[in-house]
């Protein structure tokens, strides 16, 4: 983590050593590169563009969207055997081990809460991420996660999910998020707030999104250091601005 510090203030340095017409947009560049990586990272790690899919394909095949459903399962589960059940789902991955999304049987849009965990081989089960749907609506949900360990610092995030499903000759899904979140480390903190009216949208299974916006504020514990910006997606083209 300090090595990131330091790139960051190197690029911080490269923004504030520079006239605009002698190349700052290039420093600005580099220093909301590095903060939207890290957000992207914790909305990983977080299980936000991970995690999420479990929920976003029972609800497609709850709802009995066949379509979206069997696209979702050869995007996302094409290595594991999928249970329905009564008021679970399970699935079975050929690496081991099984995620097991406790429904009850019973519609996200009903307002309800559903549970996924992680079942090891030795039947050892641990919570992975709560789901929360909205009463009345068609798709969204909320998905909030906080952490807390001495080795990554705190993270936490409050999303509301959503997703589409274009059936068409190129079927896709696109997952779209607004919300926001924090990193709190020892030395920085980096507080992140994506757009209710340009939220961040992820095509199929791709890793960073094609639309959206997003503004990040990063602030040193250690220096007055403050820095903010904010990234715009077009076409998975990345512009900044501060």
């Amino acid at each position: 983590m300090k090595r990131y510090i330091l790139l960051f203030c190197v690029a911080l340095m490269s923004l504030t050593g520079c006239k605009i017409e002698e190349g700052g947009e290039p420093g600005m560049d580099r220093s909301g590169r590095i903060l939207t990586n890290q957000v992207l990272g914790t909305l990983g790690q977080m299980g936000a563009t991970g995690e999420v899919r479990y929920a976003i394909y029972a609800d497609a095949l709850l709802r009995g969207d066949t379509r979206a459903a069997d696209w979702m399962k050869m995007l996302w589960f094409f290595k594991s055997t999928v249970t329905v059940e009564e008021e679970q789902i399970i699935f079975d991955s050929s690496y081991g081990g099984r995620h097991i999304l406790q429904t009850g049987g019973i519609l996200l849009a009903e307002g309800v809460s559903w549970s996924l965990f992680y079942e090891r081989t030795d039947s050892r089960r641990e919570l992975c991420s709560t789901f929360v749907g909205v009463a009345g609506g068609n798709h969204p949900f909320l998905f909030c996660e906080e952490a807390d360990d001495s080795d990554r610092g705190e993270r936490a995030v409050e999303l509301v999910v959503d997703y589409e499903f274009e059936d068409s000759a190129s079927s896709l899904v696109v997952v779209k998020y607004h919300g926001g979140g924090r990193v709190t480390e020892n030395d920085y903190s980096i507080d992140f707030s994506i757009s209710d009216e340009r939220p961040l949208c992820f095509q199929d299974s791709a890793a960073n999104p094609f639309s959206g916006e997003m503004e990040i504020a990063y602030k040193d514990h250690l220096t007055p250091a403050q820095y903010r910006c904010t990234v715009r997606y077009e076409n998975y083209e990345a512009i900044y601005t501060p």
